[in-house]
């Protein structure tokens, strides 16, 4: 018989069984009538109907056990969400929370901010000394921008082999066409990149600028002339790995690309001609390029992209500190929430656990009985089929009420249930008594979620401000200080 198993009238199942007994035993006249106690098959009935008493009485303290440990804890939570509803209720701490984790990211925002007003200002000093009035433009990705002329470089590198094609071969025309286009293509680029200057506005920078544009139209000129006649005496050259012949190869190209600025070139084929306008095509884009690959304004694209990089970290620690601060709010929204609710969590709980004990008791008392009465059923059973066969005259107990001595006891849970009984009504009282303010805590903090975005963290960004200024101007101060003493 398991602990855990309760009582489903098993002993009047064993109804039938203790009748035949009691008729055998009659039979025989046993027991005698002289019997001061019960027989045996009474006795086994006895022993198994207070086993099951003794089990069902187990279980039911086992319940109990439990319950007292759920009392134990309801106590415990009642004395803790009294404590926190004071807290809540209490000293309004929510401000000073607030202020103390803006404080703790200040200073990373306040050197982010110093450091975007900085670029702010030198943007603005620049596009005023340089009369600028237009955004910054300038390719997203200088790889990707460079990337393109290479590609241009490479397919001039793949036509021009053909072009430089010699007695060694493609391999021959290809080393030659690399070498050229490396030069041509790169100066290309550099002058580009230094012809931005003409746009502005100091006179050294104009005529640096407009110079790199006339030495650009010389140099490509000139040079895909030069190589253009170069290509016709290099195929004439017997041996390309003879460094001399190769000299006087180029000598000759040189003094017949010199005509090209008296319109007196004459290109020896057509390949010539076409090596010239291709070379000088591949100049004026490589030009572009280097013209484009960034801002036409020289450092206005720099300092753009350095505004742009330290704004986007402000803003991005804005926005961490403005998420932190909300999720600080919403803590304390969902404390006060919790607070609010506990106590009626609180009774729910209670409920249940009353609930529980009042089952336990009601099933021991129903199962004590079930047994008190299964056993009296069979063992007048046994007893009325012994009277009803023997010969001589039935032992005296036969006349005395069949009982158990044993008893089942619910003393346990009578004192659980007022127990219950008193903590619920304390729970119910202790939220009717926060109820109001921690009602009036949560509109509280409600309203203060829009103060703290609209006004608390608005002037937290202007100290910010404030502060990254007053550091630019010791910095100002500090750098004066140093060049004068230098």
């Amino acid at each position: 018989m398991g602990s855990k198993k309760h009582y489903a009238g098993q002993i009047s199942e064993k109804l039938q069984d203790l009748r035949s007994k009691g008729l055998k035993d009659g039979g025989v006249n046993r027991p005698p009538p002289d019997a001061a106690g019960l027989s045996q098959h009474e006795s086994a009935a006895k022993s198994e109907a207070e086993k099951w008493l003794n089990s069902e009485q187990r279980i039911f303290d086992q319940h109990m056990t439990e319950a007292a440990r759920g009392m134990t804890e309801a106590q415990h939570k009642e004395q803790e969400s009294v404590a926190q509803a004071e807290m809540l209720t209490g000293v309004d701490s929510l401000s000073g929370s607030v202020q103390a984790e803006l404080a703790g990211d200040r200073r990373p925002l306040v050197e982010a901010t110093a450091a975007r007003l900085e670029a702010e200002a030198s943007i603005r000093y620049y596009k005023a000394a340089n009369e600028i009035d237009e955004p910054a433009t300038y390719p997203e990705s200088r790889i990707w921008h460079l990337g393109l002329l290479a590609v241009i470089a490479l397919v001039e590198v793949v036509i021009n082999a053909f072009f430089y094609e010699n007695a060694q071969g493609l391999l021959g025309g290809l080393v030659v066409a690399a070498g050229i286009a490396v030069v041509s293509l790169g100066f290309s680029a550099l002058l580009g990149w230094v012809f931005r200057f003409k746009n502005l506005c100091q006179f050294d920078k104009r005529l640096l600028g407009w110079s790199a544009l006339v030495v650009f139209v010389i140099l490509s000129i000139f040079g895909n002339a030069l190589f253009a006649a170069f290509r016709s005496e290099y195929q004439l050259v017997v041996d390309p790995s003879e460094v001399g012949q190769v000299r006087e190869a180029f000598q000759v190209a040189w003094s017949e690309a010199t005509g090209i600025f008296y319109f007196q070139t004459d290109f020896k084929d057509l390949l010539s001609l076409v090596l010239f306008g291709l070379g000088v095509l591949a100049n004026i884009w490589a030009f572009a390029k280097g013209y484009t690959i960034d801002d036409r304004y020289p450092g206005y694209g720099a300092r753009d992209r350095r505004f742009q990089q330290t704004n986007q970290t402000e803003l991005t620690l804005q926005d961490a500190l403005r998420a932190k601060v909300k999720d600080l709010l919403q803590a304390r929204r969902v404390e006060v929430q919790k607070a609010l609710s506990a106590p009626r969590d609180q009774v729910g709980l209670i409920s249940r656990r009353t609930a529980e004990v009042a089952n336990a008791k009601s099933a021991l008392t129903a199962a004590g009985s079930a047994i008190q009465r299964d056993y009296a059923m069979v063992i007048e059973a046994y007893r009325q089929a012994n009277v009803s066969v023997r010969m001589l005259s039935t032992p005296g107990y036969f006349k005395e009420p069949v009982a158990l001595a044993s008893q089942v006891s619910v003393h346990a849970a009578d004192t659980l249930l007022a127990e219950f009984g008193q903590l619920q009504e304390q729970v119910r009282l202790t939220g009717e008594r926060f109820s109001e303010d921690l009602t009036c805590k949560l509109n509280e903090l409600q309203d203060a979620q829009s103060e703290v975005f609209s006004r608390t963290f608005g002037d937290y960004l202007e100290s910010v401000r404030a502060e990254a200024e007053e550091q630019l101007t010791r910095r100002i101060q500090v750098l004066q200080r140093e060049l004068k003493a230098a």
